[in-house]
């Protein structure tokens, strides 16, 4: 699978998770069995980075979107990530209680 990505846009993004997560650039491929010279072009902006990295990266980082990395995502308007890992039942619970909001302020018939 091949993403449209910039590899100028992907560079500083990727440095920002790195540095939100307190995580060295060592450290992440050692922990995602990933070559650091590739890692380091991808950061350097010198080459758009494969789809198995970018899914590496959305493993590693559990609550980064992929969009993240394409500029459309929650992160690229600094809003709360989404997480796709939550529990059904809460999921649920929040479904139910935005569904109770709303019928609050429509009229009745």
């Amino acid at each position: 699978m091949n993403f449209n990505i910039s590899p100028m846009e992907f560079g500083p993004r990727f440095k920002k998770l790195l540095e939100k997560y307190k995580v060295s650039q060592k450290k992440f491929c050692d922990d995602t069995n990933t070559h650091p010279g590739l890692t380091s072009r991808y950061l350097r902006g010198n080459e758009a980075p494969s789809s198995d990295f970018i899914f590496k990266a959305i493993n590693y980082f559990e609550d980064v979107d992929m969009n993240y990395f394409f500029g459309t995502g929650a992160y690229s308007v600094n809003e709360e990530p989404l997480n796709y890992r939550k529990d059904p039942n809460k999921i649920i619970e929040e479904i139910e209680y935005k569904l109770n909001e709303l019928k609050a302020v429509m009229p009745q018939k």
